[in-house]
């Protein structure tokens, strides 16, 4: 039983997993911070990134959801954005924009 567990654990971890690293790109660790938010209903707002594209993420128990996405052009502009501060309030939460200067 236990060589059992260990597989669909490792495949579950890894299915659920946030998404933060291009191998062609390690700069951009630096520009993309993919520090979560943990919110009072327990859901997390976050940035993640892959090689192709950049996103933020609202994810609530398992239920991920991408509210806001760049294309691989624009990867490099989403720590520019401006979309890096989250407001909770009792029913929503609000995404701020401020760009950098």
């Amino acid at each position: 039983m236990k060589y059992l567990l260990i597989p669909i654990l490792l495949f579950s971890s890894s299915f659920y997993s946030q998404q933060c690293s291009c191998s062609q790109k390690p700069e951009l660790k630096d520009v993309i911070s993919c520090e979560a938010t943990l919110l009072q209903n327990e859901a997390k707002i976050y940035w993640e990134y892959d090689c192709n594209s950049s996103w933020i993420t609202f994810q609530k128990g398992k239920e991920k959801i991408k509210i806001f996405e760049l294309e691989k052009e624009f990867i490099e502009l989403s720590g520019r954005l401006g979309y890096r501060n989250w407001t909770e309030y009792k029913n929503t939460f609000l995404i701020e924009y401020r760009p950098s200067r």
